[in-house]
């Protein structure tokens, strides 16, 4: 990349000019970070990096420093012509934003534009002028509403924020540096961060240079004083990131913090006057206090940095105050990781969050609740696991590409790191990174083991594995080959499957009675692990209720969902329509499946994916189940249960629940003449109707509850199998 290239030809053309450039401690390029302690050492890490740098498939624009500020400059002037002012009324603030200007009145220009085109606007603007001697009092006299202080001396960054303090009114307080550009929503974002996440202190976002590199995703704090600023000159759409993370602290660029907070605390401390440290300084006493740095990757801005430049001066002064910050924090910098590149990982966590148990979790892709095949499950095993105060990292292993940031967090927590993009290919190099991290590495499916199960093998003893086996899928096979005319052994399919188990601690399974078929074949150490979900029964009554309801999904052709639809339609659906000419049938689920998508019988509507489904459920009279093949548990017939929806189901499915004929739902073969008078005889017997939805209810109300499903995750997690603790 041009951009790369250029800090490497300053790096050893200008060694000076490179440092004053970059970070005083720390510097990070690439994602290789490099320790600074002499100009020789930076010029040799970075020579040995050379080979490391990517060659760019398109032309990369480089950067101009002096361009950047006169396309600034010329908006400016732009607008100081027309004569316009820049409004900044707000009666009653719930935020109050502190600036604090010394001359670049053209960035404060554009800083104050991306204000005032932001989605939230519920802040007062405090302005304190160091005596520029620019255009900002120019710029100034045409800004009305904001409180503005006109200082007759540069009093500098500490003395300046300080001396708002006392007009604040606003509950949240942002300092907020005038060489920023912020996006739409990044205000808004940052006022739910802190308003909504318990304990939380502050917030800071991802910061990005006008190149479009990374200055950083929070910082870290070594023991010796220093500081990282996490990812700097890295790619910001990369995994690491785009997930929220408790930090050591945020930037003073863009720091929002509680009003009550700051003013406990005093103010910034004026041991660090005239500036550097006093955010880093006022972060550690908010971990100290209890209070969480959350660094929150929708927090977006850009950032000018060094709008004024660096000096020898400022340089010193850093130092200086680096020093003074080790003495007053020593005691608690004792607990920090030592300034070493091979701690980064764990480093980029705040102190209380490095004690956490770490853990791997491997699936096919982010499982949506919406995707059916068992991926409502692992939706809600992966957000209790972090529920329970464990950090996680969820691998997609086959379908990497398939999200966006946008849509990747919509049902899954989002302090959970997700490596959108790795995939299969990635994989080696993923684990060989990341050899001493983990705790825990939890693999779901046996296809996704046996992809994996080489690369874990030397994790064998010294990470806890888990095996999320659901059930033996090879059995599905077999049952869809007997369908087809086929035929299998079906002991050697179903061992070669189990043979998968032996590198595990721990082997999850989603039944009882899929357990006992493991322990059939030889697998001891076995857990049930089944579904958790809230019971939410719908309002309507039998009589105001008509129709039939399919959910799941449907992207693949030949797949369960797909194979039972379409048997249904095609050999089921006429008897049922003869009966009842104005039956309707609603399929819902995300629909890829070319056969599915070219149904266009009578009656029938596919609707494809649908976030909620509450109406659905409220307005259908039957759930239809019509499963001819299957391995583990049908979620979706639990998930009709809870909202108050019985259902007509496979034999096949009702004996994987566990479930009664006439009792829990209505059970038959899988045949077209049973099948079909079931469900005519379901949709017209209302006592039988209400006393099936009343036992399904209890069933999933008792026996499916997160208290106790979190107690077997927490189980499964932390009991040693080896030693028997």
């Amino acid at each position: 990349m041009i951009v790369v290239l250029r800090i490497i030809l300053l790096s050893l053309l200008h060694p000076i000019d490179f440092i004053r450039k970059f970070s005083f401690s720390k510097i990070r390029v690439l994602g290789k970070a490099i320790r600074y302690e002499s100009v020789h050492q930076i010029i040799n890490n970075y020579r040995r990096y050379i080979e490391d740098i990517p060659v760019a498939d398109d032309k990369v624009v480089p950067f101009s420093r002096d361009d950047f500020l006169q396309e600034k400059q010329e908006r400016l002037e732009q607008h100081l012509k027309c004569g316009e002012k820049l409004e900044f009324f707000c009666s009653s603030p719930e935020l109050t934003i502190i600036m604090v200007l010394y001359n670049k009145a053209e960035l404060t220009f554009s800083c104050l534009e991306s204000l005032l085109s932001g989605t939230y606007q519920n802040y007062e603007l405090i302005i304190v002028d160091n005596h520029s001697t620019d255009q900002t009092s120019v710029l100034l006299d045409r800004i009305s509403g904001a409180k503005i202080l006109r200082n007759n001396e540069n009093l500098h960054f500490i003395k300046a924020n300080n001396q708002a303090l006392p007009l604040v009114r606003g509950q949240f307080l942002l300092f907020l540096n005038n060489d920023t550009e912020l996006q739409n929503t990044t205000l808004e974002r940052a006022v739910h961060t802190l308003k909504t996440i318990d304990g939380c202190g502050a917030v800071g976002g991802k910061i990005i240079l006008p190149e479009g590199f990374l200055q950083e995703a929070g910082s870290i704090v070594w023991s010796d004083g220093s500081c990282l600023g996490y990812g700097r000159h890295d790619d910001p759409s990369l995994p690491p990131y785009n997930f929220m993370r408790v930090t050591d602290y945020c930037s003073g660029a863009f720091l929002l913090t509680h009003t009550h907070l700051f003013k406990v605390h005093g103010g910034f401390d004026p041991l660090f006057e005239p500036a550097y440290y006093e955010e880093t300084d006022y972060c550690l006493w908010l971990q100290y206090n209890g209070y969480k740095v959350i660094y929150d990757p929708q927090v977006v801005f850009r950032h000018f940095e060094f709008g004024s430049g660096v000096s020898e001066k400022a340089i010193a002064l850093h130092q200086i105050n680096q020093k003074k910050f080790f003495e007053k924090h020593q005691g608690q910098l004792g607990n920090h990781c030592f300034p070493d590149l091979s701690m980064v990982q764990l480093a980029r966590f705040a102190t209380n969050e490095r004690k956490k148990k770490r853990i791997l979790y491997i699936d096919d892709r982010v499982p949506h609740i919406d995707f059916g095949s068992g991926f409502p499950r692992s939706n809600s095993i992966l957000n209790t696991i972090a529920s329970l105060d464990f950090q996680v990292t969820l691998y997609p292993l086959n379908f990497p590409f398939e999200d966006t940031w946008d849509v990747a967090y919509r049902d899954i927590d989002p302090f959970i790191e997700i490596m959108v993009g790795y995939g299969l290919n990635r994989f080696e190099e993923f684990i060989h990174d990341r050899n001493d991290y983990f705790d825990v590495i939890w693999v779901s499916r046996p296809h996704n083991m046996k992809a994996v199960k080489k690369y874990l093998v030397p994790f064998s003893g010294k990470v806890k594995i888990v095996y999320d086996a659901e059930a033996i899928f090879a059995e599905r096979e077999i049952r869809q080959m007997i369908l087809n005319g086929k035929n299998v052994n079906q002991h050697k399919a179903a061992m070669k499957e189990v043979k998968l188990a032996e590198i595990a601690d721990v082997v999850t399974s989603i039944s009882l009675f899929d357990a006992e078929k493991f322990k059939k074949y030889g697998v001891e150490n076995i857990v049930v692990l089944g579904h958790s979900l809230d019971a939410k029964r719908t309002d309507n009554a039998f009589d105001q209720r008509e129709g039939l309801l399919f959910v799941g999904n449907l992207d693949y052709d030949g797949s369960p969902n797909v194979d039972s639809i379409l048997w249904f339609i095609d050999r089921v659906w006429p008897y049922i329509r003869k009966a009842f000419p104005s039956m309707t049938l609603d399929i819902i689920g995300s629909n890829k499946a070319s056969t599915v998508q070219n149904i266009r019988a009578k009656g029938v509507t596919v609707h494809g994916r649908v976030d909620d489904l509450s109406g659905f459920y409220n307005k259908c009279r039957l759930f239809i189940a019509p499963t001819r093949f299957a391995a583990g548990i049908p979620f979706k017939i639990h998930e009709a249960a809870a909202y108050g929806l019985p259902s007509v189901a496979t034999l096949l499915l009702a004996g994987q629940l566990g479930w009664k004929n006439g009792i829990e739902l209505w059970a038959c073969e899988a045949n077209e003449n049973d099948f079909a008078s079931t469900v005519v005889s379901a949709y017209s017997d209302a006592r039988q109707w209400q006393n099936i939805q009343a036992s399904a209810w209890r069933h999933v109300e008792s026996e499916m509850s997160h208290h106790a499903y979190r107690l077997i995750i927490k189980q499964v997690l932390l009991k040693d199998e080896r030693n028997g603790i």
